[in-house]
């Protein structure tokens, strides 16, 4: 026996070894059994061929809702879901051949419902390689399938609303593969390009760059593929009108889910206005020496620390001189004391005042300052525009003088003249008018009514008329009226009284005979001398860029607002046609001598649209000083405004999310350090069991998260918790950050002494990342959608009328409506609608959801009722399986008060060019109508005669004689009733069977005198019968009338005695008029304008080239034709046709 060959020293020694490792193994089962039964993973141990539960702890129990007792004996397979127990043999194969298998299925509790749970099955082998028994860990991942699918979901949701978005919004993205080969365009780029999916897909994209772009394109996209790097790029791209463009595209790189390389994301922005904008820059860096103006730079010590040349030739300063002064030293002594406050309210909101200067010489100047604070660089200093007026000080007093004078003639005028408050009060009226009505200015100015001056039978008429008075366009022509009016003493008399608005006002301008434009042209020229105008940051200048062939590249928005032209409308032209209405180039053209000496060069050129311009004008050069283009500045002396652009780009990126971790089990002692921890623990941190064994939790957390996870830690030893659980931070071995959430607990001996602390961590990295990625997400596409600048409305469509609520809308809508976005998601589009809008809303949606897409203008009410112009661009997708519709509202208040201007600008230059031709009928209408009115003054006074010698009249004698009075005054009533339908004819022609031989005859009436004035011989020829034709008979006299007029000024132009004009009618197919004379005619080079508006071959001031372009719009309107030849008299033939009008049915 081996006990027999032993000492006893040495048998008593092996006993005690013997009982230190009997010890030891004590000591080590307990800690394993603490593991065993406090660890939330399920632990089954039982044996090689797993048909039964053997032994297990009390958390697999739990987890199936039995006691331990009730499960253990049991088959090991009824806590299998049914469906899955099949496949049990084939993983005891596996498990006996491995030695280990994990796998995920579902168990089934007490009740028979079923949990997801993770299998870890274990094979424990004999020294011969039998398996002996096996162990098995069994995790409840409920939670982590639920949180998997939330995110899931959540992440889908979040995808496919901002996804839609993002196909919907007005932006040009693109993806591509890690081979370079583009896999998606979305919506904005294929709009843009006006091209297919199919056709830019892979390269084909590179169809559209600029052949000249594409090489130094492709060098920088596959220069950034092999580095897998970011990139940016600038190049012209094709849109669909076929021209180039330039836009910026952005690349970024990015990673699949496990990290490799998966392609490029881009964004493309139109930079073409940028490109534009840096010429401007250059053009402005120019503008800042060059001006006329002074620009001063001021800190707010007062002290100069820039200035341009102007300011240096003003002042008469050097420049180091001038940027040693202070502002003070500039001014003059008597205005020195406001200089302090002026600064002040400069800085604040900024201001504009008159002031004196003083120069070197101390020479004194007036000037107008425009003064604003602004940051430069971090600092606050003053930019001061400084304006020497001592040229419009002259003007003013001129205008002053002039004021007088008109005072003068007011007061002197032979005509009665008042002025009519709104209210119809009398404010003004001159001495004329005493003497007509017989009262006296104090009694009459602000005491008196108009219509208490009016006969009774009057008011009712007088108080209509004075109502659409106030309605008129300021710019029309007179309104005149007759009646009777009442005087001081009671007398009726008959006044003819003319009426025309106050510019800008509802006062009126009555007259009892007659009224000029003298009122309205001395309100614009006072308008003119105060209105003050500004180009680029102030400076109030008219700035256009021209190319080398004079057309304009670029133009600033006080040219667009004086031309009534939109930016892009004067892009292309030449200055002589937008300013001078022609197509030649004008006579010592400044633009002409730039080009020729390479210098700059100014001047004064008048008439430009009506007024007078200071025009200087600069070669702009490249690098290599080679003039590429030329800057013109053109200062209007009567006008000022002031450019805004902004300029504003976002972009977007996108993340990737990654994968989950499993969950550590450790025991931890009560100083926090580390004696026991499982594999996966081990895996999870990257160390192995040897280093982190007496490892101090600290060591291994994050150092944001200690504090925390200390206190816990320590409340949990003191006793005042029992447990805690709390999401932190691991550091792994390799640096790497973990997320896991902790569940931490004591462990307790049988007397409830806390031995030590066991620990259990779920790695949650994967959910953390997953859900900052979705945060990111969402957030970079909120702002996207937020920061737009139109309107973002997305609704669905409910039943098709309207009435689907908003379920999203942007940050821009809530502005703009002025709802809150809780109120707008509570609305439908019919609430932001005008009500007499819902069929119309209605009908709109209609056509989008048969189309998928539509585009309207409409008004959008705020909150406050405000009514708001807005275009409408609406698409119709699905969104997680319901129809919606996103409407992008753009704003165009803008775009429709220009287009308002326009219109109104045509109005009045058609009623000037009417009113012009009026006053050439004015001559031979006073001629018609004195021969009528002697007739009936003869008639009367021989019967007064008669009546004196106390004769006896025979009755029928004096009946033939006031028949001859009631015909004389019935032929006046109608040249008066003409004159009034040529004036007034402005109304909708309505169309009616007319005879044009009528409107010829009616029309010659008109003008025969002047004709006969003008030595002219007309000769008719007209075709009776004639079929009628459909029109308005005032519109037809007043075709005949216009030609007739052009055709008799052109015969006083033609230096010929015999001066004739033949007029013809005729029928073949269609009925024609031919108006002809022997003037010079028409050159066969204009014969293709000749009817444009504002073409005009006569001097400057005689009529404004519109007549002939009325008499065409006429002519057109009556689906008619009009044409102009040559004749064999040498002049001038016009051919009107005009079809036959149908018969009544």
């Amino acid at each position: 026996m081996i006990f027999e060959d032993m000492s006893r020293e040495q048998l008593i020694d092996a006993l005690l070894q013997k009982d230190q490792v009997i010890k030891k193994l004590d000591h080590d089962l307990k800690r394993l059994e603490l593991i065993f039964n406090h660890t939330k993973i399920g632990i089954v141990i039982g044996s090689a061929e797993g048909k039964t539960l053997e032994y297990m702890n009390p958390a697999f129990a739990q987890m199936h809702d039995y006691t331990v007792d009730e499960l253990t004996g049991k088959p090991i397979k009824d806590v299998f879901d049914p469906n899955f127990r099949a496949k049990l043999p084939f993983i005891t194969e596996i498990i006996h051949k491995k030695g280990s298998h994990s796998f995920e299925c579902l168990h089934m509790r007490k009740d028979g419902t079923l949990f997801p749970v993770l299998v870890e099955s274990i094979a424990i082998y004999s020294d011969d390689g039998t398996v002996l028994y096996r162990v098995v860990n069994v995790q409840d991942i409920t939670e982590q399938k639920n949180l998997q699918e939330q995110n899931k979901l959540a992440l889908q949701k979040s995808r496919d609303f901002y996804q839609a978005v993002l196909e919907e919004f007005p932006a040009l993205l693109w993806c591509s593969g890690p081979d370079g080969k583009c896999n998606y365009f979305n919506k904005g780029w294929l709009q843009f390009t006006g091209r297919t999916i199919k056709q830019e897909l892979g390269e084909g994209w590179t169809e559209g760059v600029h052949p000249e772009d594409l090489n130094k394109c492709l060098k920088i996209f596959h220069g950034a593929i092999k580095e897998h790097k970011p990139f940016s790029m600038e190049y012209r791209l094709r849109c669909d009108s076929g021209d180039f463009r330039w836009v910026v595209d952005n690349g970024t790189p990015y990673t699949n889910l496990d990290g490799r390389f998966a392609g490029y994301m881009g964004v493309c922005y139109d930079i073409t206005e940028r490109k534009e904008t840096n010429k401007v820059l250059s053009m402005y860096q120019l503008l800042s020496t060059q001006a006329r103006d002074i620009v001063l730079f001021i800190k707010l010590d007062s002290m100069i620390i820039e200035a341009n040349n102007a300011a240096l030739k003003a002042y008469g300063y050097t420049r180091d001189e001038l940027l040693n002064k202070s502002i003070y030293d500039l001014r003059h002594p008597d205005t020195v004391q406001m200089i302090k406050q002026q600064m002040v309210q400069a800085q604040k909101q900024g201001i504009t005042f008159e002031t004196i200067y003083r120069r070197k010489d101390g020479s004194v100047f007036p000037a107008e300052v425009s003064s604003k604070g602004a940051d430069i660089n971090g600092e606050r200093v003053l930019l001061s525009i400084i304006r020497d007026i001592s040229k419009r000080k002259r003007l003013e007093d001129a205008l002053h003088r002039s004021e007088i004078l008109y005072r003068t003639i007011f007061e002197a005028s032979s005509t009665a003249m008042a002025i009519i408050e709104d209210n119809g009060l009398l404010s003004v009226v001159n001495m004329e008018f005493e003497n007509i009505f017989g009262f006296t200015r104090a009694e009459t100015e602000n005491k008196l009514y108009w219509k208490e001056m009016i006969a009774q039978e009057h008011i009712s008429e007088i108080k209509i008329f004075h109502r659409c008075i106030n309605l008129i366009d300021s710019d029309a022509a007179p309104r005149g009226y007759e009646f009777t009016a009442i005087n001081k003493l009671g007398n009726l008399i008959n006044v003819f009284a003319t009426f025309s608005l106050i510019p800008g006002s509802q006062r009126i301008v009555a007259s009892l005979t007659d009224i000029t434009d003298r009122k309205q042209s001395e309100e614009a020229l006072r308008r003119a001398t105060q209105e003050k105008t500004l180009i680029l940051n102030g400076i109030s200048e008219i700035v256009l860029y021209y190319d080398l062939d004079m057309k304009i590249l670029w133009a600033n928005r006080a040219a667009s607002i004086f031309t009534g032209l939109t930016q892009g409308q004067l892009r292309g032209r030449h200055c002589y046609e937008i300013f001078f209405n022609s197509f030649n180039v004008c006579a010592d053209c400044l633009f002409i001598n730039i080009m020729s000496s390479g210098k700059p060069s100014n001047g004064e050129i008048k008439k430009i649209m009506g007024r007078t311009f200071f025009v200087r004008g600069y070669p702009v050069g490249d690098q290599n000083g080679v003039t590429i283009g030329f800057v013109f500045v053109m200062t209007d002396l009567t006008e000022r405004k002031q450019i805004e652009r902004a300029l504003k780009e976002s972009e977007s990126k996108f993340r990737a999310v990654y994968d989950a971790v499993n969950v550590g089990i450790a025991l931890v002692n009560l100083g926090g350090k580390i004696f026991d921890i499982n594999k996966t623990f081990q895996k999870m941190l990257g160390y192995n069991a040897d280093e982190l064994d007496g490892m101090h939790f600290k060591d291994i957390t994050h150092e944001e998260d200690y504090e925390q996870d200390r206190q816990l830690f320590n409340e949990l030893i003191s006793g005042t918790r029992k447990c805690y659980q709390l999401e932190k931070r691991y550091r792994h071995k390799n640096g790497n950050i973990i997320w896991v959430r902790l569940n931490v607990s004591v462990v307790q001996d049988g007397n409830g002494k806390i031995n030590n602390v066991i620990g259990v961590a779920e790695d949650i990295t994967q959910h953390k990342l997953a859900a900052e990625a979705l945060r990111i997400s969402e957030e970079k596409y909120r702002l996207l959608f937020h920061n737009a600048n139109d309107a973002i409305l997305l609704y669905d469509i409910g039943d098709y009328n309207g009435s689907g609520r908003f379920i999203e809308v942007n940050d821009v809508a809530c502005r703009v409506l002025g709802y809150s976005r809780e109120k707008l998601l509570t609305m439908t589009p019919v609430d932001i609608n005008p009500p007499c809008n819902f069929n119309f809303i209605s009908n709109f949606i209609s056509i989008v959801i048969q189309n998928g897409f539509g585009i309207t203008e409409t008004f959008h009410v705020t909150k406050t009722g405000i009514k708001i112009p807005v275009e409408v661009n609406a698409h119709l997708f699905n969104l997680r399986g319901a129809n919606v519709i996103l409407a992008i509202a753009r704003d165009i208040t803008e775009r429709k008060k220009a287009e308002d201007a326009l219109s109104e600008a045509k109005t009045k230059a058609n009623r000037a060019e009417r009113l012009a031709s009026l006053g050439t009928l004015t001559a031979g209408v006073a001629h018609e109508i004195n021969q009528p009115l002697n007739s009936i003054k003869m008639t009367a006074d021989s019967l007064l005669y008669w009546h004196s010698l106390n004769g006896t009249l025979d009755l029928n004698e004096v009946v033939e004689e006031l028949n001859n009075i009631s015909n004389q005054a019935e032929r006046i009533g109608s040249i008066i009733n003409r004159m009034r339908v040529f004036v007034r004819s402005e109304h909708n022609a309505q169309l009616d069977y007319c005879d044009l031989n009528n409107a010829v005859e009616g029309a010659l009436n008109m003008v025969e005198c002047q004709l006969t004035a003008h030595g002219v011989n007309v000769k008719k020829s007209l075709l009776y019968p004639m079929p009628p034709i459909m029109a308005d008979k005032h519109k037809l006299e007043e075709i005949v009338i216009n030609v007739t007029i052009n055709a008799m000024q052109a015969l006083d132009t033609s230096g010929k005695s015999n001066k004739e004009l033949l007029i013809s009618t005729d029928y073949k197919n269609n009925v024609i008029l031919e108006i002809s004379d022997n003037a010079t005619g028409v050159d066969k080079s204009i014969t293709h304008k000749i009817f444009e508006p504002f073409f005009t071959t006569k001097e400057a001031g005689v009529g404004m080239g519109l007549g002939l372009s009325i008499v065409h719009s006429i002519i057109t309107s009556f689906e008619g034709q009009v044409y102009v030849k040559e004749n064999q008299m040498g002049g001038a033939t016009f051919r009107i046709e005009f079809p036959v009008a149908k018969p009544q049915s």
